[in-house]
């Protein structure tokens, strides 16, 4: 049997455990309450300057009474989540590893590679991507309580993509920059 046929199996298999994964979280985790008794964010700018790091704890608590910009670059999402695989590669190694079977972008972008840009493929390809969105959207809608803008529905296969490549570079890499401050993470590693 040809690789790319095996590559169709597993991201039909990725897609299957991820859709699998989507859905225990869809009904384990409830959505956010609107109607909540949380303080506005707004009661939180004074203590902007104040000390590093406390009005960014003390956001996550409370409600946005302002436009929400979320203000995240390409170059912000890349380190955090570089961060978060390397520090993930050194607690679970095994689950580390296992985290690729939940990127059937990447599987479906492979096996359309290995079989040479059939147009079969490319539908099924196509078809578990908008898959894919359609479930990272539900999830998205049910924990922040707002549907996702357009843009980041056509932008979900490009991230998965890139967080394949944010993995490879984390199996790697051992160093990583945190607030401006360079720390190696490794077996045993404490953050302080």
């Amino acid at each position: 049997m040809h690789a790319g046929y095996w590559l169709v199996l597993l991201a039909l298999f990725s897609l299957s455990l991820t859709l699998l994964a989507h859905a225990a979280a869809f009904f384990v985790l409830r959505p956010r309450r609107k109607d909540a008794p949380t303080p506005p964010i707004s009661i939180l700018k004074p203590l902007k300057g104040d000390e590093p790091g406390l009005y960014d704890n003390l956001a996550s608590l409370a409600r946005q009474d302002y436009p929400e910009y979320d203000g995240w670059t390409l170059e912000r999402f890349v380190s955090r989540h570089l961060r978060w695989a390397q520090m993930r590669r050194c607690i679970a190694p095994g689950a580390f590893v296992g985290e690729l079977l939940l990127n059937p972008v990447l599987w479906l972008s492979l096996a359309v590679a290995a079989l040479g840009l059939d147009l079969r493929f490319i539908a099924l390809a196509a078809c578990g991507a908008a898959v894919k969105c359609a479930a990272d959207a539900a999830l998205i809608k049910r924990l922040s309580g707002r549907a996702p803008r357009p843009l980041q529905l056509l932008l979900i296969p490009f991230k998965d993509l890139l967080i394949a490549g944010i993995w490879a570079v984390a199996f790697f890499r051992r160093e990583v920059n945190w607030r401006g401050n360079r720390m190696r993470i490794g077996a045993g590693s404490v953050l302080a």
